[in-house]
């Protein structure tokens, strides 16, 4: 781990340092961050699944009431602890999310320069990734009721989603969603459409779903 303008970042990660201004302040995606705000009626509490390093989680906490994060890589989370903990409305589970609870293996290419590429589905046929067995469960049992969706899993999103159904019917949360690919956005749309959502904004790989029925 090392730190950067007051920010702690994994050693190997040569991505996000560009996006960081001084602790807490950062512009990552803020485009996307602004269009989803948009959208969203009520500031009571935002769920961050794949917070990373917690960039938007800083700026979720100044926005929202209450801010709880979902990160289950070891060597990110021991980041995104002492990148948040100057916000007490900040909350978070060492955990990944899926369809059920049990576990999965989540990797990162050895030469990987970008802490925000480790996958539960990419890279399994390298044999040199770095790997972790991390906990997975569905978000449907926290019983939450949040505002807004962040969520950037790496190709992950469908198996989320699908583990969070109830609550995105009780709730009809303002989704923002990191989607790479034409096979994983079909089984979005999959998911999401039967229930009502539309995407109505998008940024590059970012995309702003509501629900409309």
């Amino acid at each position: 781990m090392r730190s950067y303008r007051g920010w702690y970042l994994p050693d190997q990660d040569q991505h996000f340092a560009g996006w960081l201004d001084q602790h807490p302040a950062n512009h990552y995606q803020q485009e996307a961050l602004d269009l989803a705000l948009r959208h969203c009626a009520g500031r009571d509490l935002v769920l961050d699944i794949g917070a990373n390093i917690g960039l938007f989680a800083t700026r979720f906490s100044i926005l929202f009431g209450s801010v709880v994060c979902f990160e289950p890589v070891t060597a990110v989370y021991e980041c995104l602890v002492p990148n948040t903990e100057h916000a007490s409305n900040i909350m978070i589970h060492k955990t990944g999310l899926g369809d059920h609870a049990g576990t999965a293996v989540i990797s990162l290419p050895a030469a990987g320069a970008n802490c925000g590429q480790y996958s539960m589905v990419d890279f399994a046929e390298d044999t040199e990734a770095t790997s972790e067995t991390v906990p997975v469960q569905r978000l449907d049992d926290f019983d939450l009721r949040p505002d807004l969706i962040k969520m950037d899993v790496q190709g992950y999103e469908p198996w989320v989603l699908r583990g969070a159904l109830q609550t995105l019917t009780a709730c009809s949360p303002v989704l923002m969603l990191e989607v790479e690919g034409k096979t994983v956005r079909g089984q979005i749309q999959a998911v999401l459409v039967p229930m009502g959502y539309r995407p109505v904004a998008a940024v590059r790989h970012d995309q702003i779903w509501i629900k409309t029925v």
